[in-house]
């Protein structure tokens, strides 16, 4: 649906954007419906730069593809950013042992804002 309302959008068929893309008709109608998982990495950065989508929803559609590919999967961005970090790895199992709540998880990123979005 994500994508299917960002096309429209645009006003661009099923036909066009698939064209643009790089994939068949067939092929964007079945993820749009959802009756397919999501679509590659490279695909996803293609539509992306098709329907000109904002970083929000860039980020959205990332984390609505790991949603459709497997309960527990998360977007290509963050798993990056975790696996080139390994202290984010070791904090994320800190919080799992510490059965870490989302009052204390929205303090944290509270915290983390107040320090750097000045």
């Amino acid at each position: 649906m994500f994508i299917r309302e960002r096309r429209k959008e645009h006003k661009l068929s099923v036909q066009k954007l698939a064209g643009l893309v790089g994939i068949s008709p067939a092929y964007l109608s079945s993820i749009e419906s959802g009756c397919r998982t999501a679509p590659t990495e490279k695909i996803l950065v293609k539509l992306a730069d098709v329907l000109m989508m904002s970083d929000r929803d860039k980020i959205l559609m990332s984390d609505l593809a790991a949603a459709s590919k497997n309960k527990g999967m998360v977007a290509t961005d963050i798993a990056d950013y975790i696996s080139e970090n390994k202290y984010v790895s070791n904090a994320i199992r800190t919080a799992i042992n510490l059965h870490i709540d989302k009052d204390d998880w929205e303090n944290f990123i509270g915290l983390m804002e107040k320090k750097y979005l000045k």
